[in-house]
C-alpha cells in the first residue's frame, strides 16, 4: 500500500498543482496557446512566471514530505498476514463487544417481549426485550438484582400473553398481579401450602380417562411421585413400584368415578393404597398389614373399571395384571415394591395441601387456549420448597406435556395465547428430563422458557456437564458470577481478540552511560475480558439513597456480546406505578 502510494503521489501532486494554475491562475495545461505564451515569457524574461516558481516549490516540499512520511510509516513494525484467510489484525482472535447495531440486528430493540437488560446509546440506557420464540437463560447469583431488573420489568412490561411464574417467595405475584389483572388477565396463584388464598389445582384432572391417553398420562404423574428429585428409578422396588403406582392410580379414578361421581385426586390415592394395607406395630411403628393388602388386591381384580357404561377394558387389563403381579409375589417382595410405591404419597396427606389439590379451579389448557390471558404464580415458601418439590415438578412436567402433545396441521396457530415459563431458581425444583428434552421444539408450540439458574454448577448438578439446556437458550446473560467455573465459561463464551502490544528493549556495552533501546510492537490474544474480570463486574450499587444499576453481559446467538446495563424497575416511573396496583381476588380479571 505503501509503494503505491509513492508511486502515484507525483501523479497526485501534478494535477493539484494543474487545477491550482487554472482555477486561480487562468494557466491551462491542456491549451496550446497557454504554453506558447509560457515559452515566450521566459525567453523575454529568462526567468518562469512568479506563480509558476512558487507552486513548483510547493510541489517540491509537499513530494518531499509524503516520501518523509512513507518511509516512517513503513519502518514500523508490522506483520501481514501471508497465506489464509484471516487478517493480521484478527490472526489471534476477532471478538469484539456489540454496538448498538448489532443489538438492533438481533432483534432485541422491540417494544415487545422479555426484559432482558440495558444497553447504554449516548447519555441513555435503553431497555432491550427479546419477542422471538427462542429461550432466554440467565445466570445470576442470589442478591444480584434479577428479580428487580429482569422478573419485575417482564411482568410489569410489554409481555403480554400468558405466564407461568415461578415464585418462591411470592415477591413477583404481590407487584405484578394487580397490572396484569387491569389488563384482562386471569389471574391464579397456586400455593399449595397456604391455608387461605390459592387457586386449587388437582393433578389427577388433567388424566384424559376414557381415552387411548388415560394409560400415559397416569404413567407421567406416577413417575414424577416415585422419582421425586428426577434422579431415575434407582433400583428393583422403584422400578415396579412405578408400574403398582400407575395401576393405583387408575384404579382409584374409576373407583371414585363410579362411587363418588368426582374426579379423585392425590390424597384419595394415598389413602386408598395406605391405610387399609397398614397395621401398627408393637415397637409403635407400622408395618404392611398382609391380609388387608392381600384383600385390597382381590377387589381390584374384581372391580369392573367402566366409564359411561362402557367398559375400559386397556385399564381393567393393566389394573389386573398388575394386581395379580402384587399377589404372586413373596411377602417380603410384595411389602417393599408397595413401600417404593406409597412412601412419596406422605406429602398429600397433609390436610392443607390435600385442601389445594382436592378440584382444579382451571385446566392448564386455559394457559394458552382460555377467555382472556392467563398468569398462573407457583408460590412455595423457602421453608417448603423441599417438602412441595413433587408437588412442583407434578404441575411443571404436566404443563410441559399437556401443552405441547399435538400440533394442528390447519396451517393456524393451535393456541390463542404464547405462553412464558418465567422460572426464577429453576434449578430448585430438581431434575425434569422432560424440559430438557422439550426446550428443543416447544417453542413451536408457543412457548417461550426464560430460566434463571445462580451458577453453571447448579445446573450441571442436576443436569450434567453435557446437557443442551444452554445449547437451547438462544440469548444467555450473566451478571457477575460467585464461582470460578462459571467466569471461566462466560470468559470462553466472550472469546479472544487480537491486541497490538509495544515492547521497548534496552542494552548497555561496557561504560557506556546512555543504553541503546529498541522498540516493537507485537500482535498477541487476549479474551474480552478474562474470568477473574467477569467476577469483579460492578454489581447494584447503593450511594446514600441513591441506588446505581450494575453490569451484565448479553450473548445472543450469531452476534457480539453486549456490555449492558440493568435497568431496575423501581426507577421507572410506570414500571413503579404498576408495581403498587392492588391485588385481585382469584380468578379475577379486570
Amino acid at each position: 500500500m505503501i509503494r503505491l502510494f509513492l508511486l502515484l503521489s507525483p501523479v497526485l501532486m501534478a494535477l493539484i498543482t494543474a487545477t491550482v494554475w487554472r482555477q486561480v491562475f487562468g494557466f491551462d495545461v491542456l491549451q496550446r496557446p497557454h504554453w506558447q505564451w509560457l515559452k515566450a515569457y521566459v525567453h523575454d524574461y529568462r526567468t518562469l512566471p512568479e506563480f509558476i516558481a512558487w507552486s513548483g516549490y510547493a510541489a517540491g516540499g509537499g513530494l518531499l514530505l509524503v516520501l518523509v512520511v512513507a518511509l516512517a510509516l513503513n519502518s514500523r513494525a508490522k506483520a501481514r498476514t501471508v497465506h489464509g484467510e484471516h487478517a493480521a489484525e484478527t490472526l489471534h482472535g476477532s471478538a469484539r463487544w456489540g454496538r448498538w447495531r448489532d443489538a438492533v440486528l438481533a432483534g432485541l430493540t422491540g417494544s415487545k417481549g422479555v426484559v432482558v437488560g440495558g444497553f447504554r446509546k449516548g447519555w441513555q440506557v435503553r431497555t432491550l426485550r427479546h419477542d422471538g420464540p427462542e429461550h432466554v437463560l440467565c445466570f445470576a447469583p442470589t442478591r444480584s438484582g434479577k428479580g428487580v431488573t429482569l422478573v419485575l420489568p417482564t411482568l410489569l412490561g410489554e409481555w403480554t400473553d400468558s405466564v407461568v411464574v415461578l415464585d418462591i417467595k411470592g415477591e413477583n405475584h404481590a407487584k405484578s398481579a394487580g397490572w396484569r389483572a387491569s389488563l384482562g388477565h386471569r389471574i391464579l396463584k397456586f400455593e399449595p401450602a397456604a391455608l387461605h388464598g390459592s387457586v386449587s389445582f388437582n393433578p389427577l384432572a388433567e388424566i384424559r380417562l376414557g381415552t387411548d391417553f388415560e394409560v400415559s398420562d397416569a404413567q407421567n404423574i406416577a413417575m414424577m411421585i416415585i422419582d421425586p428429585d428426577g434422579k431415575g428409578l434407582r433400583d428393583f422396588f422403584m422400578k415396579t413400584g412405578f408400574g403398582w403406582l400407575t395401576a393405583g392410580i387408575l384404579h382409584v379414578m374409576y373407583r371414585v368415578m363410579s362411587e363418588n361421581r368426582r374426579v379423585a385426586n392425590l390424597r384419595d390415592v394415598s389413602l386408598y393404597l395406605s391405610a387399609p394395607t397398614r397395621a401398627p406395630t408393637e415397637a409403635g411403628g407400622d408395618a404392611v398389614d398382609e391380609e388387608g393388602l392381600t384383600r385390597m388386591l382381590k377387589a381390584m381384580i374384581a372391580f369392573d373399571h367402566c366409564l359411561n357404561g362402557g367398559a375400559r377394558e386397556a385399564v381393567n387389563q393393566l389394573v389386573h395384571t398388575a394386581a395379580q403381579e402384587m399377589l404372586d409375589r413373596a411377602g417380603a417382595e410384595r411389602s417393599g415394591v408397595h413401600s417404593s410405591a406409597i412412601v412419596e404419597l406422605a406429602l398429600y396427606r397433609d390436610p392443607i395441601v390435600s385442601a389445594n389439590i382436592a378440584r382444579s379451579d382451571f385446566r392448564l389448557k386455559d394457559l394458552m387456549n382460555g377467555d382472556s390471558p392467563a398468569a398462573l404464580y407457583l408460590v412455595v415458601p423457602p421453608s417448603d420448597i423441599d417438602r412441595l418439590r413433587p408437588l412442583l415438578r407434578i404441575v411443571m412436567n404436566l404443563i410441559l406435556r399437556r401443552l405441547t402433545a399435538e400440533m394442528a396441521h390447519t396451517g393456524g396457530p393451535l393456541y390463542r395465547y404464547r405462553l412464558l415459563l418465567l422460572l426464577d431458581e429453576f434449578t430448585s425444583i430438581g431434575k425434569l428430563e422432560i424440559f430438557e428434552k422439550a426446550l428443543a421444539f416447544m417453542a413451536g408450540y408457543g412457548i417461550k422458557a426464560f430460566l434463571i439458574v445462580q451458577d453453571i454448577t447448579q445446573l450441571q448438578k442436576d443436569y450434567g456437564k453435557e446437557n443442551s439446556i444452554m445449547g437451547n437458550c438462544h440469548v444467555r446473560i450473566a451478571y457477575a458470577p460467585n464461582t470460578a467455573e462459571t467466569a471461566k465459561v462466560l470468559s470462553d463464551m466472550l472469546g479472544k481478540t487480537t491486541v497490538v502490544q509495544a515492547k521497548r528493549g534496552a542494552s548497555r556495552k561496557g561504560l557506556e552511560v546512555v543504553a541503546s533501546t529498541s522498540d516493537s510492537l507485537a500482535e498477541v490474544a487476549r479474551p474480552l475480558l478474562t474470568p477473574d474480570e467477569c467476577m469483579t463486574l460492578p454489581g447494584i450499587r447503593v450511594r446514600g439513597k441513591k441506588v446505581i444499576p450494575g453490569d451484565m453481559l448479553i450473548f445472543s446467538a450469531g452476534s457480539p456480546p453486549l456490555y449492558g446495563r440493568q435497568k431496575l424497575y423501581f426507577q421507572d416511573r410506570e414500571l413503579l406505578r404498576r408495581s403498587e396496583m392492588p391485588v385481585p381476588a382469584q380468578g379475577a380479571a379486570e
